[in-house]
């Protein structure tokens, strides 16, 4: 029994445009703004009407894959792009390392900070300071801070002796004791008291 056959090319046949759908969405991840069949004319200047139908056709049912791989292309070309890079200044500068950090600490310390730290650090003002804190009194002031007697009077102020003055003179019944002595009462004493010292000449 003879069968039905279509004329024309097999399905899933045709000419391989894998290289120029690949360069497309290259083209469009580049420039995101641009069709996808402009970019195939700028591409395939020669192309013709058929050329342009099959990009079309095949371009709508594998631009998502197509689009995707050409990001991980993408990414992949910049790692690479960066990983030379470092390998390059890593080689280039492996001799002369050292010149070169050497040459920026030079030119550091020629700066104007640098030399400002510099005539401040040298002046007359801080080599005087220096100098007081070198001097023999300041020494002797340093020895008395240690000295025995000034440590027995650190002692006596952190002495419960001490810290029970404190608290009397904190305490309520004294508040009260100033409070009473600062009164209208005890200043018109007070006045009273001198006038008559003033009327008796003393």
């Amino acid at each position: 029994m003879a069968t039905n056959s279509k004329r024309g090319r097999p399905l899933g046949s045709g000419k391989d445009d894998a290289a120029d759908l690949e360069a497309v969405a290259a083209l469009i991840l580049a420039m995101p703004g641009l069709r996808p069949t402009t970019a195939y004319k700028r591409l395939k200047a020669s192309a013709g009407d058929a050329d342009i139908r099959r990009f079309q056709v095949k371009w709508k049912a594998n631009a998502g894959d197509l689009m995707a791989q050409a990001r991980a292309r993408r990414e992949t070309q910049t790692q690479a792009r960066q990983v030379e890079g470092f390998r390059r200044v890593r080689y280039s500068k492996g001799a002369s390392g050292f010149a070169e950090i050497a040459q920026s600490l030079s030119a550091l310390s020629r700066s104007p900070a640098m030399q400002a730290i510099s005539e401040i650090h040298n002046s007359p003002a801080m080599q005087a300071m220096r100098d007081l804190h070198s001097s023999p009194a300041m020494q002797a002031m340093r020895d008395l801070q240690e000295s025995p007697e000034m440590q027995a009077m650190r002692d006596l102020q952190d002495s419960p002796a001490m810290q029970a003055v404190r608290d009397i003179a904190n305490s309520p019944a004294m508040r009260a004791i100033r409070e009473y002595q600062d009164s209208p009462v005890m200043r018109a004493v007070r006045e009273q008291q001198e006038m008559i010292s003033r009327l008796r000449g003393y």
